[in-house]
Formats: C-alpha cells, sequence, structure tokens
C-alpha cells in the first residue's frame, strides 16, 4: 500500500470513500441478494405452498367427504339420500378435478409429482370401484361385496392423500425453515458484510490517518524545532506532489531562508554592537573635546572681547596718527617749500659769489694788487668755496625735504589704510566676536547633542547586545 502514499491527499480521500461506497454496495448487494431469496421463499411459502397445502387438505377432505356419501348412498335404499348426496357428491368430484388438475400446474417437485401420479391412478380406482358400489345398489351381496372393495381402495385413496398433504406440510415447513434460514443468513451477511466493510473502512482510514498524520507529526516536530530556534538541521527537499511532501518542502524552504536572514541578521547585529561601541568611544570622546572646545571658545570670546576694545584703541590711534601724519605732511611740504626757497636763493648767492670772484679776479689779473687784494681774494675764495658747499648742502637739503615730503605722504597713506583696515578690522573683530558668541552657543548645543547622542549610542549597544543576544538563541549550526 505504499503507492497510496504517493498520492496526493485529495486523491486519497477520494479514493478512500470511494472504497467506503464500494464496500457499502457490496453490503447492499449481498443484502439485496439475500433480501430476492428471502422474498422468492416468502412469496413461495405465502403464494404457491399455502395454495399447495391448501389444495391438498381440501383433496384430502373431499375424499374423506365423498367416500362417505358413496358408502351412505349404496348401503342405502332411500332416493332422496340418493338424490341429495348424489347431487352434493357430483359437485365434490368436479371440484376434486379441479383440485387435481390446479394441484398439478402449481406442484413444481420430482417428488410431489410422483405423489400427484400415485394419487391420480388410486382415484381412477376409486372412482371406479365407486360406480361399482351405486350400481349395486338394491343388491345386497353385491353391495357387501362392492362396499368392501370400495372401503379397501377408499383407505388406500385416503392413505395416499395423507402422504401428499403430509408431504405439503413437511414442504410447508421447509419452505417456512428456508425463510428462516435465508433471514438468518441475511441477518449474518448484512452482519459479516458490514464487519468486513468496517474493517476494511478502518484499515483504509487508519492507512490514510498514517499517511497523512505521519508526515504531519514529522513537520511539526520541525515546526517546533524552528519555533525553539534550531535551524541547524538540514532537512532534504523531497519530490513528489503530495501535500505533506510540498508543505514539507516549504517549510525546508522556509528554515533556509530563516537560516540565511538569522545568519545575517547576526553579523548586522555583531557589526551594530562593534559600530554603537566605537559611535559610543567617539561620542564620548567628541563630547570631552567639544567641552574643551566650549571651554576654549569661551576663552577665545573673553579673549576676542579684550582684542576688540584694544582694535578699537588701534584704530582711534591710527586715526589720531593718521591726523598727525597729515599735520607732519603738511608742516614737511612747507619745511620744502622754504628750503626750495633756500636753495633758489643759496643758488642766487653762488652765482653772485662766482661773478664777484670773477671780477675780483679780473681786477687782480689787472691791477696786480697789494697783498690785501690777495687776501680778499683768498677769502673771496673761500666764501665761493663755502657757498658752493652750503648750495650743495641746501640742494641736498632740499631734496632730502623733498623725499621728506614724499616720505609723510606715503606714512600718510598707509596710516590712512591702517585706519581703514583696523576699522573693518575692528567690525571684522565685532562679527568675529559674534560669530564666536554663536559658535560658543552652538558649541553647548552641539555638547547637549553629543551628550544625547552618547546615550543614544549607549542605548543602541545596549539594543545591538539584546539583539545579539536574541538572535544567539538560533542554533544555525
Amino acid at each position: 500500500m505504499s503507492f497510496l502514499f504517493r498520492l496526493r491527499i485529495g486523491a486519497r480521500m477520494v479514493l478512500a470513500f470511494g472504497f467506503i461506497v464500494a464496500l457499502m454496495l457490496v453490503v447492499l448487494a449481498a443484502v439485496l441478494l439475500q433480501i430476492g431469496r428471502v422474498e422468492r421463499l416468502s412469496a413461495e411459502l405465502v403464494e404457491a405452498q399455502a395454495e399447495r397445502l391448501s389444495l391438498a387438505q381440501e383433496w384430502y377432505q373431499n375424499i374423506a367427504v365423498n367416500s362417505q356419501r358413496a358408502l351412505a348412498i349404496g348401503l342405502s335404499s332411500d332416493d332422496v339420500l340418493e338424490q341429495v348426496f348424489g347431487d352434493k357428491m357430483k359437485s365434490v368430484t368436479a371440484r376434486t378435478s379441479e383440485i387435481v388438475k390446479r394441484y398439478t400446474e402449481l406442484e413444481t417437485t420430482d417428488e410431489g409429482r410422483r405423489g400427484i401420479e400415485a394419487m391420480s391412478q388410486v382415484r381412477l380406482r376409486y372412482l371406479d370401484q365407486r360406480k361399482a358400489l351405486l350400481a349395486a345398489r338394491g343388491d345386497a351381496a353385491r353391495v357387501a361385496a362392492e362396499g368392501a372393495a370400495f372401503q379397501k381402495v377408499t383407505a388406500e385413496y385416503i392413505e395416499q392423500a395423507r402422504q401428499v398433504l403430509a408431504y405439503q406440510q413437511q414442504r410447508q415447513r421447509e419452505i417456512g425453515a428456508g425463510v428462516q434460514a435465508a433471514s438468518e443468513a441475511l441477518r449474518w451477511t448484512a452482519v459479516v458484510v458490514s464487519l468486513l466493510a468496517s474493517v476494511a473502512a478502518v484499515v483504509m482510514g487508519w492507512t490514510l490517518s498514517r499517511g497523512i498524520t505521519g508526515p504531519l507529526a514529522a513537520l511539526q516536530a520541525t515546526a517546533r524545532r524552528i519555533a525553539a530556534g534550531d535551524l541547524a538541521e538540514n532537512i532534504a527537499l523531497q519530490p513528489g506532489e503530495v501535500e505533506t511532501v510540498q508543505l514539507g518542502n516549504e517549510i525546508v524552504r522556509m528554515q533556509q531562508s530563516l537560516r540565511a536572514l538569522v545568519g545575517q541578521v547576526h553579523e548586522v547585529a555583531e557589526s551594530i554592537e562593534v559600530a554603537s561601541s566605537e559611535v559610543a568611544a567617539g561620542n564620548a570622546d567628541l563630547s570631552a573635546r567639544t567641552e574643551s572646545t566650549a571651554s576654549s571658545l569661551e576663552e577665545t570670546s573673553s579673549t576676542m572681547q579684550s582684542l576688540t576694545g584694544t582694535v578699537r584703541q588701534t584704530a582711534e590711534s591710527a586715526r589720531s596718527a593718521n591726523e598727525l601724519a597729515r599735520s607732519a605732511g603738511t608742516v614737511a611740504g612747507d619745511g620744502g617749500t622754504v628750503v626750495r626757497d633756500l636753495v633758489r636763493s643759496m643758488e642766487a648767492i653762488h652765482r653772485s659769489s662766482r661773478r664777484v670772484a670773477e671780477i675780483i679776479g679780473t681786477i687782480t689779473l689787472a691791477q696786480r694788487s697789494a697783498q690785501a687784494a690777495r687776501e680778499i681774494k683768498a677769502l673771496i675764495d673761500d666764501s665761493v668755496r663755502e657757498v658752493e658747499l652750503g648750495t650743495r648742502s641746501v640742494g641736498d637739503a632740499g631734496r632730502s625735504m623733498d623725499e621728506i615730503v614724499a616720505a609723510v605722504q606715503r606714512v600718510g597713506e598707509v596710516v590712512d589704510g591702517i585706519s581703514a583696515t583696523t576699522a573693518e578690522q575692528s567690525e571684522g573683530i565685532v562679527g568675529v566676536n559674534a560669530a564666536i558668541v554663536q559658535i560658543e552657543q552652538s558649541t553647548q548645543q552641539n555638547a547637549a547633542l553629543v551628550e544625547q547622542s552618547t546615550a543614544a549610542a549607549a542605548s543602541l549597544r545596549e539594543q545591538a547586545r539584546r539583539l545579539t543576544s536574541l538572535v544567539g538563541g538560533f542554533r544555525l549550526d
């Protein structure tokens, strides 16, 4: 019956119910067969046999009655009696002939037909002897002789009728016993076939149940192991179209998918735990650094405030220096103008001295005067040389003054640039100070966020540990 296990459950159910229906049909056929037999026997008992028995009894009674009537007529000389008994006897004889004809039609057994044959022959002799008896009426000697012969044949006729009646009675009892036996057989047939059908149904049901509950129990055990976290068992896929096989294959695929998924989740949980630990450590370090940065920003903010004040003072000093440089430039410009005028005057004096020296030289050449003239000339020459030196010095001073004026102008320009730059720096430092204050506030907020992130990372690490612990409950190998 292993082929049943290869069938789908629907096919098994159809086969099982078909088998049960077939058994029921077999039981029905057997019962109907026995019922037909009982009906035939009952019909024979109720109809044919009952009629045969009734005919045999009536025939027997007719023999007894008519034989007595024939003797009475034969032994009596009363014409009225002869007339009454004679009509009745003729009527009974006619009825007996009908009984013989009907009885012969109804009799089906060989023994019964032999009984009818024998009884018909005795009846012919009986009727002949009865005629002889009736014909001897009035003759006492013949009546006595024919009466004795008639009684003898009547006794034989009655005995034969009794045997036929006994046979029909026996047959009645046999048919009744047959009906009872058929009924009993029907009962036992129904019981036995029902028991066989029940046993077959139980066997079929047990086989069907074992073919279904056995694989389902195995699948249930596998599902319990999977529910308990045991994914290590390797279950091979089975070929076949049976629902339990297909269900088992789906459970195998589910186990394989769960094993792969749990393995990936386990790896991810470990990675999350490691990453959360690193994030927690990094957040702790970042928190410390953020707090240090916040402290440094507080100091930097204080320093920037001081620097802002210093830069403002520097800007004020630069503006003052710019004004002084402008004043110095103006004074240097005026000094340069005076020096240029002095240079022009010295140049004029130098030209005049050179002219005086030429004139004196001319005088000296012309007169070739005395020693005084030579001394004057010497003094004038010295004066010319000094004037030349003074002129050169004044020229150098003029050039120096020009350079000083230019330098003072450049200093003024630089101081203007410094003043403008210092003003811009002052404004920039004010902005930087505001930015630092904002950064300080942001840093403090970041420090709070870092603390929250640290707490979240610690919670994530704890959750990752719990996830790892939960996933660790699954056995993968």
